[in-house]
């Protein structure tokens, strides 16, 4: 998609001549984008190409996306992750097999109060450490949701002024409000209302697997259920807001701009000139908003990419874990980890959403254009 838009880029500026290139060159000065390129230095250190290398490229028809690459950074970003997690992946076994023992071995025991102690000692173990995974997998998660907020926040100014300059002032200012509205749902809903509440579904999981009744099943189904309908309705609402939105600020402004654009075309002597100038301009702007539109979703894949393969690479060896164990171990060990690792999937899930919404909310606007 990326690398079709960038040859629709390089054709138009193609069919400007060296006049587009001065208006494009002249209207690109105009922007600063140095507050985003240090939160991207930040981010993402590995990351060679600057906000202004990019955008270029992406002008130009470059193919800035290399799939190879993007392979290459999943599959070391997973491997990093498995050599730091490994330990936890043996303790998962291990405390199988040692709660397994003491299960089997229970029988032959006078006193069974000292086998329970001890499966009491190999739980609590068992739940420091998937306490220790859950919270590192929260902590990448509210880490990347913090950077896509301040990212969006330095750059959607800039963009939203050449979704005003190429498109229209109502069009800019309607996606702008949906823009901020998604960042505050990110910031507020997700950071400080479902984040911990993926952390009281894991805290509650394991406090209902000691009691070994399960006696929380039914508030864990509702808190879970709570987390998943918030998502959905969030993109629901985005979505929605973006489509209308679609549907009429930009045939407002284009009707605006095609009234104006008769009006001129019509003076005796200058008609034709105004309109090719125009056209050139109207070119130039539309290329440079599709441009930092499509810079801004490259970006947003990066910042994300990378710590969602982390959170993946948690629950899969949570989910792995527990699989194994339940061959031969105690079913509340199995429910505690199997439900640690659907809590860790949920924070995964909010990830995906937050980049889906802020995603969907930046395509559609790349997408519009005038009459």
């Amino acid at each position: 998609m990326l690398w079709i838009i960038g040859k629709c880029n390089a054709a138009t500026l193609a069919d400007g001549g060296e006049e587009g290139e001065n208006y494009m060159d002249e209207f690109l000065a105009e922007y600063d984008f140095s507050e985003a390129q240090e939160l991207i230095d930040e981010a993402l250190p590995d990351f060679t190409m600057s906000v202004d290398e990019l955008l270029a490229g992406i002008i130009s028809g470059e193919n800035v996306l290399s799939f190879s690459e993007c392979c290459n950074q999943i599959l070391a970003a997973m491997q990093a992750e498995w050599w730091e997690r490994k330990e936890l992946f043996a303790v998962l076994l291990l405390c199988g097999i040692l709660a397994s023992f003491c299960k089997n071995i229970a029988g032959l025991c006078e006193n069974k109060q000292i086998i329970d102690l001890g499966y009491y000692f190999i739980y609590l173990l068992l739940a420091v450490f998937l306490f220790e995974a859950f919270t590192d997998a929260a902590d990448i998660v509210r880490e990347c949701l913090e950077n896509i907020t301040a990212f969006l926040s330095a750059l959607l100014p800039s963009y939203f002024l050449a979704v005003g300059m190429a498109v229209g002032t109502t069009t800019a200012a309607g996606f702008y409000q949906i823009a901020l509205v998604v960042i505050c749902g990110v910031q507020y809903v997700f950071l400080l209302l479902l984040l911990p509440a993926c952390l009281l579904y894991m805290f509650l999981s394991v406090i209902s697997g000691l009691s070994g009744e399960d006696r929380m099943a039914g508030i864990l189904g509702l808190l879970f259920k709570l987390i998943g309908y918030v998502q959905k309705t969030s993109l629901a609402i985005v979505g929605g807001l973006s489509a209308v939105q679609m549907c009429i600020s930009p045939m407002v402004d284009g009707v605006s701009y095609g009234a104006a654009k008769k009006v001129l075309g019509a003076l005796p002597g200058v008609g034709n000139i105004t309109d090719s100038s125009l056209q050139l301009i109207s070119g130039a702007l539309l290329l440079i908003k599709n441009g930092i539109g499509v810079t801004i979703l490259v970006f947003l894949l990066f910042l994300c990419l990378v710590p969602a393969v982390r959170v993946f690479t948690i629950v899969l060896i949570l989910k792995v874990g527990s699989a194994l164990m339940a061959l031969v171990t105690d079913f509340r060990i199995v429910k505690c980890t199997d439900r640690v690792g659907t809590g860790s999937m949920q924070l995964l899930k909010l990830l995906v959403t937050a980049f889906t919404l802020n995603f969907v909310c930046i395509a559609i606007a790349a997408a519009s254009r005038g009459i």
